[in-house]
């Protein structure tokens, strides 16, 4: 379930947050976590359940993503992660120094999850004092320079 606003309501609506299952970097197992996108910052934090009883397990700047690679098409060409049975909808996000798995546990929650990763672009993209590069979406097909595809994280259900 994706929830805006987080636990805390007092949040104004800066935070995204939600269960995803996310693969691991060392062990490359799928764990199901709590995930938090600051939609100012870009910081995306996640936690083995719901805060505040849990404590973050890691963090990953979304603000640095370069591409993000949506589908089981996409995750499998030239991936060294295995791709669950039922990873219809998952994506990756790539950023300079790492390239986070996620699955997310339908269509309509990816998409929002996108969404939201789209406006986190929006807001650096218009901070003069900020310079990230384009976020590129590949949806099918191969991916043989995924930051030469055009963004079509566009078209995903804006997220209010």
């Amino acid at each position: 379930t994706v929830e805006e606003g987080g636990p805390n309501p007092m949040d104004d609506s800066r935070k995204f947050c939600g269960f995803l299952t996310k693969c691991g970097q060392v062990r490359k197992s799928w764990k199901r976590r709590w995930f938090e996108l600051d939609l100012a910052t870009g910081r995306l934090v996640y936690f083995q359940g719901k805060p505040p009883a849990a404590q973050p397990k890691g963090e990953f700047e979304a603000s640095k993503v370069t591409a993000v690679l949506v589908g089981r098409d996409q995750l499998c060409h030239g991936a060294t992660v295995r791709i669950p049975s039922n990873g219809e909808w998952c994506f990756a996000l790539v950023a300079p120094s790492r390239t986070l798995f996620l699955l997310a546990d339908s269509s309509a929650e990816r998409q929002a999850w996108l969404a939201a990763l789209a406006r986190v672009r929006q807001a650096k993209t218009n901070d003069p004092q900020t310079s990230v590069a384009t976020i590129s979406v590949t949806a099918s097909g191969p991916a043989t320079s995924s930051a030469s595809s055009p963004a079509a994280v566009e078209s995903a259900p804006a997220v209010t």
